[in-house]
C-alpha cells in the first residue's frame, strides 16, 4: 500500500524513469554491435524477446502505470484518447499538411543559406508506404499515447501548456539520445543541441493539437508526416525547421496564451481532461 501511494504521488517521475530505462536497455541490446558480438546467441535472442516492449516504451510504460493506478479501467481510459469522434476533420488535414509546409519552407531557407535545393520526395518509392506505416504505429501512436496521452494531462494539472511543452520537448529529445550514439543512424550525423531545440519548438505544436482535439490519432498523423518530410526533404536541417516551428509556437502562445492552447475557432474544440 505504501509503495502504491508513493508511485501515485510521483507518477511523473516514475513514468519518465521507467520509460528511459526500458528504452536505453533495449536500445543497447538491439543496436550495440559490441554487445551483440560478446553475448551468446541464445541469450541474445532471449534478451531481445524480453525487451521488445522497449520499441514502444512510452506507450508500454503508460499502460503499466494506468493499470497500476486503476487496473483495466485505467488502461481503457488511456486507449480512449486514441481517437475523438468530436474532432473536426480539419485538424487531421492540418496535422498532415503542416509538417510538409514547414520542411518545404526549411528547404527554401537552406537554399538562401547557399545549400543546394534537392528534389522534394527524392526518396519516395514503393517502400515509402511501408515506412510511413511503420512510423505511424511505432513512433506516432506508440510515442504520443505515452507523451501526450499520459504525461501531458499529468503535467497540465501542475502547469500551463507553454511550460509543459518545454518539459516534454526536453524529455523527448533526451529519450532519443541513443540514436545519436549510433554511427549508422540518420540522427548520428546531426547536432544533438539543435535536435533539443527542434523538439522543444515542435512540442508546442503537439500540445496545441492535443489541447484542441484530445485525439492521439491527430498527433500520430502529425508525427508521421513530420518524420516522412524529414526523410524526403533531407536538405532541411534542424536549424531551419526549428526556426519555422518556433515561429509557429510564438503565434500559438500569442493567440492562446500560456495556460491552455485552446482556440474557439477552426473546427470543434474539446475540453481538456483533468484526469485520465
Amino acid at each position: 500500500m505504501q509503495k502504491s501511494i508513493m508511485i501515485n504521488r510521483y507518477k511523473i517521475f516514475f513514468y519518465v524513469l521507467f520509460t528511459f530505462l526500458l528504452t536505453f536497455i533495449s536500445g543497447t541490446i538491439f543496436f550495440s554491435q559490441q554487445l551483440n558480438e560478446a553475448l551468446p546467441k541464445g541469450l541474445l535472442i532471449v534478451l531481445k524477446v524480453i525487451f521488445i516492449p522497449g520499441i514502444i516504451a512510452p506507450f508500454f510504460i503508460a499502460m503499466l502505470m494506468k493499470y497500476f493506478e486503476n487496473r483495466w479501467e485505467g488502461v481503457k481510459d488511456l486507449l480512449r484518447l486514441f481517437i475523438n469522434k468530436k474532432t473536426s476533420f480539419y485538424w487531421y488535414i492540418l496535422a498532415f499538411a503542416l509538417p510538409l509546409v514547414v520542411h518545404l519552407g526549411a528547404s527554401l531557407i537552406d537554399t538562401l543559406r547557399g545549400q543546394p535545393f534537392g528534389q522534394p520526395f527524392a526518396y519516395a518509392d514503393q517502400s515509402l508506404i511501408f515506412t510511413a506505416l511503420q512510423i505511424f504505429f511505432l513512433a506516432g501512436i506508440a510515442e504520443e499515447l505515452g507523451w501526450r496521452g499520459y504525461l501531458q494531462p499529468l503535467l497540465q494539472k501542475r502547469m500551463g501548456s507553454a511550460p509543459l511543452s518545454i518539459i516534454i520537448g526536453l524529455i523527448v529529445a533526451i529519450w532519443h539520445l541513443p540514436l545519436f550514439l549510433q554511427g549508422n543512424d540518420i540522427h548520428s550525423g546531426n547536432s544533438f543541441v539543435q535536435f533539443i531545440l527542434l523538439m522543444i519548438a515542435v512540442a508546442f505544436i503537439y500540445t496545441w493539437l492535443m489541447d484542441n482535439t484530445q485525439s492521439v490519432l491527430v498527433l500520430a498523423l502529425f508525427h508521421t508526416s513530420h518524420d516522412i518530410a524529414s526523410i524526403n526533404f533531407s536538405q532541411a536541417d534542424y536549424l531551419s525547421c526549428t526556426i519555422i516551428y518556433a515561429f509557429i509556437a510564438i503565434i500559438i502562445v500569442s493567440v492562446c496564451g500560456l495556460k491552455r492552447f485552446k482556440i474557439s475557432r477552426f473546427g470543434n474544440t474539446i475540453e481538456t481532461v483533468s484526469e485520465i
